[in-house]
Order: C-alpha cells, then sequence, then structure tokens
C-alpha cells in the first residue's frame, strides 16, 4: 500500500497546491522519498517543488532537525527557487537551527 501511495503521490506532485492541508500529514521520510523520486522532474517543475517545500517544512517546523531540513532543501530536488519560498525557506532555516541550537544548550 506504501508503495502504491508513494506512486500516486510522485505522479501527480504537480497537482498538489502549497496550501494544501495533506501536507500537514506526510511523514517527513515520505516526503523525501517523493521529492527525491528519479521519476519527479526537479528541473522542470523546481519552482512548485520549492513552493510545496516551503509549506511543508512550515507545516512540520517542530518536528524538523537541520538534518532533515537540509535533506529537503538539497538544491538536486529544487535547484531554482520561487523569491517568495526562498524568503520562508530562509526564515525557516534560522528558526530550526536556532530551535536545534536551544536544544543542544539545554542537554548541557
Amino acid at each position: 500500500i506504501l508503495s502504491v501511495s508513494l506512486n500516486m503521490c510522485i505522479h501527480s506532485i504537480q497537482e498538489v497546491e502549497p496550501s494544501s492541508s495533506l501536507l500537514k500529514f506526510i511523514d517527513p521520510d515520505f516526503f523525501y522519498d517523493i521529492i527525491s523520486s528519479p521519476e519527479v522532474d526537479t528541473c522542470s517543475m523546481s519552482c512548485h517543488i520549492s513552493k510545496i517545500v516551503a509549506s511543508f517544512c512550515r507545516f512540520h517546523q517542530g518536528e524538523l532537525d537541520e538534518e532533515t531540513f537540509e535533506k529537503l532543501t538539497d538544491r538536486r530536488f529544487i535547484p531554482l527557487i520561487d523569491k517568495e519560498s526562498a524568503m520562508d525557506l530562509l526564515d525557516l532555516e534560522v528558526s530550526i537551527t536556532s530551535q536545534n541550537n536551544k536544544l543542544s544548550l539545554h542537554n548541557l
């Protein structure tokens, strides 16, 4: 079932709106599997993918660590970034990095 769901998501990624509540319910690893699939044409859909990556990261901001954020925003998957998404992703990076730094300091 998971494999079928993954294939359906891969083949309909261009139909996913950045505001879609579906992005709230997808696991970060599953989302990574979608955007990193060789079947996704990241060059032609780069701006769209950057929008849904930014939305996904916003929805999951509290559960993303730096490593996962970097995986999702890898330039292999989004070589061109939509302007607004770029600003959102920069804000999210600062927030996720500072959140993880606070957790590290707290554990000292």
